[in-house]
């Protein structure tokens, strides 16, 4: 068995989608004939912490945790927090200041006093073990860094995974000039060097592209994000006898529920909706200022805010729901999809989906999973909202998503897709 080193600095027990895609790749690598170790952070202060999912590490794999040199470490060490749940801390270092010194002082992004604490130990790793193969995932970038100094080191082929786009990421702020010029130089280098470089959808594959000479561009390859078959023979969440909408994750930045409420709350007032008949559940890290919205609009008797469940709890809040709702803020730009969205597909729920023109869009209106609407679009959203509850009052229950479309994004499958790729990667280097 072919065996690969995995750089992911999100892993259990940190929490959130970012862990999921590495957790479900190792546990199906096996079946495919590659066994993963693992280079990872020690604990660090992250905005969720799910000790579950250290269940759903395979005891063969060796997990190999280092220090890092940078802020959340050390708020980690300086204000402990046993079990799970949510980081204040976190929410405090992205106000004010901290966010913009963040930005400033480390590049490409604040995980970078990762990569010298954790170089000698994967050097050490690489020299006692015999592995075939490098494979790191992004963000944090820092961790294609790290992969990038140990390829110099090893020989190793690379592949690298990008999650979210790099240079052109509208959630990563370069505070001037010289930040952006560094980071795209940073990215160049790196994409270069790499054997083959996945991404998550094709915008993103796209934009990484771009940044290769055209001779170099067809070794950017596509695995998609997916849902894990076997998270979803959970129990479901006791049903409501209301129409239930359901929304499982964060609000940050302009991901807010102001206009799905707003929505609602027109239709209540108007009397198209009874109010004892529908109930919305927020699952997630709780938000003051969206409890606020709640309660302005008069919804506190309709809406539900849960927060932070183990990741299979979450699940069975999907599986409960008449309706999932999911946002993506309008300035995201047109390469962001979430992984919660394939998820979503996993639970074959009918979606109503806030999100802008781009990727989340064209993917549930292509497989019919569900109907799109500007997240600002509050007379759309009526709309939509009003048509699905007449539906669901009509069948009682909403029509599932086609289980050949869910299909596609299964983990298992989705594995093996990467599998191949490490099999190309390693035959590769055997002609070089």
């Amino acid at each position: 068995m072919r065996q690969v080193f995995i750089i992911s600095y999100f892993f259990p027990p940190l929490g959130l989608a970012g862990v999921q895609r590495t957790l479900k790749f190792i546990k199906y690598l096996p079946s495919y004939g590659w066994r993963a170790t693992v280079l990872t952070v020690k604990e660090v202060d992250w905005f969720v912490r799910d000790r579950t999912l250290l269940d759903e590490v395979p005891e063969d794999v060796e997990v190999i945790r280092t220090e890092s040199l940078e802020p959340f470490r050390l708020t980690h060490l300086l204000l402990p927090r046993r079990g799970s749940g949510v980081s204040q801390a976190q929410f405090l270092l992205r106000r004010g200041p901290f966010p913009y010194l963040n930005d400033f002082l480390f590049v490409p992004d604040g995980k970078v006093g990762w990569v010298p604490a954790a170089l000698g130990q994967a050097r050490r790793a690489a020299l006692a073990d015999h592995f075939d193969l490098i494979y790191s995932t992004a963000p944090p970038y820092s961790a294609h860094l790290l992969a990038s100094l140990l390829k110099l080191h090893t020989g190793l082929p690379m592949v690298i995974d990008f999650r979210d786009s790099w240079s052109d990421n509208p959630f990563t702020r370069r505070p001037t000039p010289f930040h952006r010029a560094l980071v795209s130089y940073l990215e160049r280098r790196t994409l270069r060097r790499a054997d083959v470089v996945v991404a998550v959808d094709r915008a993103i594959a796209g934009l990484l592209a771009r940044k290769l000479r055209p001779e170099e561009q067809s070794k950017v390859r596509v695995v998609e994000q997916g849902y894990d078959p076997e998270d979803f023979l959970v129990r479901p969440a006791p049903r409501d006898r209301r129409f239930t909408i359901v929304y499982t994750g964060t609000f940050i930045g302009d991901r807010t529920c102001r206009y799905l409420l707003t929505a609602l709350s027109h239709l209540i007032v108007q009397g198209r909706i009874p109010r004892d008949d529908v109930r919305v559940c927020f699952v997630g890290a709780r938000a003051r200022s969206e409890e606020q919205v709640a309660t302005r609009l008069g919804l506190d008797e309709v809406v539900e805010f849960i927060p932070y469940v183990p990741h299979r709890d979450s699940i069975s809040y999907l599986m409960s729901a008449d309706l999932l709702w999911l946002i993506i803020g309008p300035d995201e730009g047109e390469t962001i999809a979430t992984g919660k969205l394939y998820e979503y597909l996993g639970a074959r729920r009918p979606i109503l989906a806030s999100v802008p023109r781009g990727m989340a869009q064209e993917l549930i209106e292509s497989t019919g999973a569900g109907i799109a609407v500007h997240p600002r679009d509050v007379p759309g959203l009526e709309r939509v909202l009003l048509q699905l509850y007449r539906n669901y009052k009509q069948d009682r229950q909403l029509p599932e998503i086609p289980r050949e479309v869910a299909a596609r994004f299964d983990r298992r499958y989705l594995t093996g897709k990467l599998a191949a790729i490490f099999d190309e990667a390693v035959r590769g280097r055997g002609r070089a």
